[in-house]
């Protein structure tokens, strides 16, 4: 007997549960779980990616401020020697007191001498331990002849709290000025305070400039640190300088660092020991910092910070002080706070180690939120799948007998929509199917493919926008190089100068006479006054489109280039053309800028007894500077790329250059419209200036800017 076919209705439930509902609800559940499997690798990758780009940050910010930390603790170092030279010059050289300075001075009943008023200098102070006479008065005399020093010292750097000397016999010379005598105790003896033991013979070998360890300061600075240095004198170690900085500064210092993910230093000593450390780690280790100190009573002993200021003191820190103890450099993952990173770098001078941490759970913050919404989002999909199949369900069986045999044909022209919309083609008219459902969802389709091509449009527009701007940094990050190279050539020339005349002055001190420091402060004054011009050419060239003519600096170009040539050029080499035309321009700056790269090109590759010939001329509404040196010139081909930066000629390469000289001269001069012209032959090269001659009256003509006293 053959089976009777189904009726439709229960043909298309069958059918819809086979073909359609069932496969499809599979595809859901696996779309379902693709997309939880995709979250946990995306959010793996994410937490992957964001750990190697805050290790490597961290790093770098670790040894950058290391390094800018190190830098600021020589400095230091550097003036405490120089105290400690000046100090044993000071201690072998007889003084007269000044009878002002002597009234200052008297004897306490406990035998100690100290000083009863400020007068705007330092505060002394004998402790007693030893008998004061006249070997020790005479000690005190000598020692007054630093006192500007020290007020020197103490004023150019803002993390010098105060500046002191400390002798064998515990006499202490200190500025700021202080009550030493309600602050220090009778009978102190100075040697055995670390801030004078550490530097001695036993613990510095080396005689050179040591730290302390933190401590509290006995002149009522509270917790600090100090850079000491031992003086020697005749075979023996007469005193101990030192500078002190104040923990508060330092983490002052530390709280200035803008870091992310809430992350933050500690400054650590050669021993584990924090030295300073700011408010977040105070709350991480469950410690306080110690800045400030109630002086009750006077200092009689050592202070420093007690043993639960170590690192290896604490369990969630005792990997890290075994790392700072074994390397100089590197990174460990720390129990702290549920999870660390910990960078660290040493600061060279006194061992330390600068420690950059940042918790692990604030790192990975983002991801992990974006790993719980997505997670949300899957659960919320899931519960929307099953209600939508529940209602889907119940929607097929009611509806199954009320279709028929049009079925096919809107399903065929729904399948057809989609194919062209898969194609590009995202405009669709729906099909009218007679049936409420099936319209509806043509029109759905229709609209779906409607919003599809718009956001394909809109993904389009955004991905041009991105190129444009990503194109745009990349030129921004090339001008940028160029700019700072360009500043580096201009700003070496008048800091070597300067550095120059500083050694010289700092090696030949005692003897140079008081004509010839004001000379080389002039050089120096000069020096400053290029690179402030400099910065002001530069600032006038980023508005020159909008600046008058008259508020660029009219000047005379003879005059202006005699100044400078005579400046630069020894008088023996320089040989000056007569100008008796009228040569004004309106931008002195530029043209100071481009003479000076351009003489000094004639002074380093022109011979040692050369001359040097300038030529000033007025033609054509322009004035005409030009430069002529006897040098072997360039070999034939490199003239026409001169100008191009960094290129320097074959007979360049024992000359110091970096082949930015003349490009920025060009630069210049086209900046105000003007331009530079390069010629080279077997006698010798020449240079060719040309800028715009302005009309002015005589009284507007400025002086030039670089008028100095030639070095």
């Amino acid at each position: 007997m053959t089976a009777q076919p189904p009726k439709l209705r229960r043909w298309l439930w069958i059918s819809f549960l086979k073909a359609a509902i069932v496969p499809l609800l599979f595809v859901e559940i696996g779309f379902l779980v693709v997309f939880l499997i995709s979250n946990a690798i995306v959010h793996d990758v994410n937490v992957s990616a964001m750990k190697a780009t805050s290790e490597a940050f961290l790093e770098n910010v670790s040894r950058l401020e290391a390094k800018q930390v190190e830098t600021t603790l020589a400095a230091i170092a550097r003036n405490t020697q120089l105290l400690a030279n000046r100090t044993a010059q000071a201690l072998d050289t007889p003084l007269k007191p000044d009878p002002a300075e002597v009234a200052r001075y008297g004897m306490s009943k406990d035998g100690a001498l100290y000083t009863r008023y400020d007068n705007g200098t330092t505060a002394s102070f004998y402790s007693g331990v030893q008998p004061v006479g006249p070997v020790q008065m005479d000690k005190v005399w000598r020692l007054s002849a630093i006192d500007p020093l020290m007020m020197e010292l103490n004023n150019i750097d803002p993390l010098v709290i105060s500046v002191y000397v400390n002798t064998n016999d515990s006499y202490n010379r200190i500025y700021p000025y202080i009550d030493a005598l309600k602050q220090y105790s009778p009978k102190m003896n100075i040697p055995k305070f670390n801030f004078y033991y550490v530097a001695d013979e036993k613990n510095n070998p080396k005689r050179e400039p040591v730290w302390t360890e933190a401590y509290v300061d006995p002149a009522g600075q509270g917790w600090m640190i100090s850079s000491v240095a031992p003086v020697w004198l005749k075979g023996r170690l007469e005193a101990v300088v030192g500078q002190d900085v104040t923990l508060a500064q330092l983490i002052s210092r530390m709280l200035n660092l803008k870091l992310p993910w809430g992350s933050y230093a500690i400054l650590v000593d050669n021993q584990g020991h924090i030295i300073a450390m700011p408010p977040a780690a105070e709350k991480a280790l469950a410690i306080e910092e110690l800045t400030d100190h109630t002086y009750d009573t006077a200092i009689h002993d050592n202070t420093t910070k007690p043993g639960e200021y170590n690192l290896a003191a604490h369990a969630q820190t005792k990997k890290l002080a075994d790392a700072l103890l074994s390397r100089r450099q590197g990174q460990v993952v720390i129990p702290l706070n549920g999870g660390s990173v910990a960078s660290f770098h040493e600061i060279g001078g006194p061992k330390w180690k600068l420690v950059v941490v940042a918790e692990q759970g604030k790192i990975f913050a983002e991801a992990n939120r974006m790993q719980s919404r997505l997670t949300m989002i899957g659960w919320i999909m899931a519960l929307v799948l099953v209600l939508f199949y529940m209602i889907f369900f119940a929607f097929l069986y009611l509806r199954a007998k009320a279709m028929g045999d049009g079925l096919a044909r809107p399903i065929d022209q729904f399948a057809r929509m989609f194919g062209r919309i898969g194609a590009g083609d995202y405009d669709q008219t729906a099909p009218r199917a007679q049936i409420a459902e099936l319209d509806a969802l043509g029109l759905n389709i229709a609209a779906t493919g409607r919003r599809v091509g718009d956001a394909y449009k809109q993904l389009a527009a955004h991905q041009r926008v991105t190129e444009k701007a990503l194109d745009d940094l990349r030129k921004r990050s090339h001008e940028e190089l160029r700019f700072v190279r360009m500043i580096s050539h201009e700003v070496r020339t008048p800091l070597a100068v300067i550095d120059s005349g500083a050694q010289i002055l700092e090696r030949k001190a005692p003897d140079v006479q008081p004509s010839e420091i004001v000379r080389r402060m002039q050089r120096f004054r000069n020096g400053v006054a290029r690179i402030a011009g400099l910065v002001d050419k530069l600032e006038q060239s980023s508005d020159s489109a909008t600046l008058p003519d008259d508020a660029k600096g009219h000047a005379n170009a003879a005059q202006l280039v005699t100044e400078l040539a005579r400046e630069m050029i020894p008088s023996t080499r320089l040989q000056l053309a007569e100008t008796t035309t009228p040569t004004a321009i309106c931008d002195a700056a530029s043209l100071q800028l481009a003479l000076r790269s351009v003489l000094d090109n004639a002074l380093r590759y022109s011979k040692a007894d050369g001359m040097i010939r300038i030529d000033v001329t007025a033609q054509n509404q322009c004035v005409n500077v030009c430069v002529e040196d006897d040098g072997a010139g360039l070999a034939p081909g490199e003239a026409a790329m001169v100008g191009e930066r960094f290129f320097r000629g074959s007979n360049a390469a024992n000359t110091q250059g970096a082949g930015l000289g003349l490009y920025i001269a060009g630069k210049c001069l086209e900046a105000v419209g003007g331009s530079l012209v390069f010629r080279s032959g077997p006698t010798g090269s020449s240079v060719m200036l040309t800028l715009p001659a302005c009309r002015c009256k005589p009284s507007e003509i400025s002086e030039p800017a670089n008028a100095a006293v030639p070095a």
